[in-house]
């Protein structure tokens, strides 16, 4: 991989990795993931080191403990940031205490971002606490000058290299925050290094007006926010407790005018008497038509949205933004909000019971468009073979009441939060998006059914391969058997990251081999060997009336399934582009408002 000189996140990599192999480390694991990209590429392009590629860290944490062990020789860990980090802990433990040398090189998000709720953000300063030689937090290396980032970095590899494998070896732990853009810039286009950095107009951040928690003060608030803005939107993001705000949200939404964006894991993404609920914001917020009908304000519920057009909608507007926030919890990573409310429900019912109102025409236009979103989509679904999108819609159409759906992150959740409508009937829909990892889903979802609750999980085939132990962990002993169907979207693993820019940017060679982490064998024949080993039922599907057969079908403890569904990643990445554009055209058609 060749990198431009004036690249200083990709210079910083380099000089890292070359300090790294200078001092003697010959090994590297790799755990795919995207924040990691500017390691992982960079590591795998380096002369000297030989990568491995492994997609579950904890299990890659202790693969690299015995090539350190086995070589006497510091073994360096790669991965992106949240619990992928968190799940190296185990090994960094033992590395410390047997004294090890492992150098852990985790990526994160910028300091910014920290702390408000930014997708698949922890804490990781100091995440492995006493158990390693050495911790540091290194600058974001866009942010230096090219020259100062490789001497820094190098310095630090240097370091990293002597605190591993000094007097008491044992894990050195560095913790790289990268700023989008991820992928290398073009070696044939030379810019300044201040070129393409955050200005300071980029992070403008309005002092949000802060309301206590009164009853008084909070419906107040509310009622002046709503009566001084007719185009208005609900965004209601993922919330455990989503049944308990419904009918002040829908209350809200009627009296105000405003539609409702909610994305399924809010538990709002149902049939509301008198309300828009929108079905496809994702794809709308997309197009042209969105464009042209800019929201004045927008009210906030549950936690920071997973979609992410949503996200860059908002901050192209920059709208009034109030977020609802009994907890405090100021979830607001793109520091878009312009009051903050710790209040609850019972306040912004009160509040909406006050509302004058500005009729329902802005809310009339949202339900045109989404309608003809609705009608694009099932045009082309309907008539392909069933794919990553379809499985999302047919859940919506298929899971009976009373079910629970737990949601994978990666591709399961954007597709759910895409392509599953609204229905009368509640649907309960879990996601792990506290942190936005994909480790431990089919043990969450087991909980779930352990609860009582009949439950479905849709995952991806890396995050199938990733929990193995929780299925079969599914079949100890319980006081009460667990009704679970696992579904998996099997498209050749980590193909999401084919929608990100890099994808046909970085080598193709490369970007396969450390994002996608093709397997050496498909779902259904794992799922296969370990339903004739452990005994439960495996059925491999390829269209929606097969899908609506087995999961429309009740029987009251009926123990476990995995449903495994083979997808063609270009074949998806196509139709989900087309889908898009199919989107882009049926909305422009829909009713003009006024400006």
């Amino acid at each position: 991989m060749r990198i431009s000189e004036h690249d200083s996140a990709y210079v910083a990599c380099r000089s890292l990795c070359e300090g790294l192999v200078a001092a003697g480390v010959t090994d590297a694991v790799v755990c795919p993931g995207s924040r990691s990209m500017p390691l992982a590429l960079t590591v795998d392009a380096t002369a000297g080191l030989r990568t491995w590629v492994r997609i579950d860290e904890r299990s890659a944490g202790f693969f690299a403990l015995g090539l350190a062990k086995g070589s006497g020789k510091p073994t360096v860990l790669v991965c992106t940031s949240g619990t992928a980090a968190a799940n190296y802990l185990p090994a960094a433990v033992e590395a410390h205490y047997s004294g090890v040398p492992l150098v852990v090189l985790t990526a994160d998000r910028p300091p910014e971002l920290r702390g408000w709720g930014a997708d698949q953000t922890i804490d990781q300063h100091s995440l492995y606490g006493s158990h390693v030689r050495w911790f540091c937090e290194t600058p974001v290396p866009s942010e230096l000058p090219p020259s100062q980032a490789q001497r820094w970095f190098a310095l630090a590899a240097a370091r990293a290299a002597e605190q591993a494998t000094g007097l008491s070896p044992g894990p050195v732990h560095l913790n790289v925050p990268f700023r989008e853009p991820l992928e290398p810039e073009p070696v044939a286009i030379a810019v300044a290094p201040s070129e393409g950095l955050e200005t300071a107009q980029d992070y403008v951040v309005r002092s949000p007006r802060d309301v206590s928690a009164t009853s008084s003060a909070g419906t107040d608030a509310l009622v002046d926010f709503a009566d001084a803005h007719e185009r208005g939107v609900v965004v209601a993001g993922p919330m455990h407790d989503g049944a308990l705000w419904a009918d002040a949200v829908a209350e809200f939404c009627r009296r105000s005018g405003w539609p409702l964006l909610a994305e399924p894991c809010s538990q709002l993404r149902r049939e509301l008497p008198g309300v828009v609920v929108t079905n496809h914001h994702d794809v709308l917020l997309r197009t042209t038509w969105a464009e042209a009908e800019p929201p004045g304000a927008v009210l906030r519920v549950g936690g920071a949205p997973t979609c992410k057009p949503l996200r860059l909608w908002i901050e192209r507007h920059r709208p009034a933004l109030a977020l609802v926030d009994p907890a405090r919890s100021w979830t607001d990573a793109s520091f878009s909000v312009s009051l903050h409310l710790g209040v609850g429900p019972d306040v912004l019912a009160e509040a909406a019971g006050q509302l004058s109102g500005f009729g329902s025409g802005w809310a009339r236009r949202w339900a045109d468009a989404d309608a003809r979103a609705a009608a694009a989509i099932d045009g082309v679904l309907d008539a392909e073979p069933l794919l990553e999108a379809g499985v999302a819609r047919q859940l919506g159409r298929s899971l009976p009441a009373g079910h629970a759906l737990y949601v994978s992150n990666s591709m399961p959740v954007r597709d759910v939060d895409t392509y599953l409508r609204a229905r009368p009937e509640p649907l309960a829909v879990h996601a792990s998006r506290g942190a936005s990892g994909i480790d431990g889903v089919i043990s969450a979802a087991s909980g779930v059914a352990a609860s009582g609750t009949p439950t479905t999980v849709l995952v991806g085939d890396l995050a199938f391969r990733h929990d193995l132990g929780g299925l079969v962990g599914a079949f100890d002993p319980a006081p009460a058997p667990i009704d679970l169907t696992v579904i998996v979207v099997d498209n050749g693993g980590g193909t999401i990251f084919s929608f990100l820019p890099a994808y046909g940017v970085v080598d193709a060679d490369a970007f396969d081999r450390l994002m996608t982490t093709t397997p050496a064998r498909r779902s259904a024949e794992l799922a296969g060997g370990l339903a004739a080993a452990v005994g439960f039922e495996h059925h491999h599907v390829a269209s929606c009336a097969q899908l609506h057969d087995l999961l429309a079908a009740t029987q009251s403890g009926r123990g476990v399934r995995v449903i495994t569904i083979d997808i063609d990643p270009d074949a998806n990445r196509d139709q989900h582009r087309r889908l898009a554009a199919a989107v882009d055209v049926a909305a422009a058609g829909a009713e003009p408002g006024s400006q």
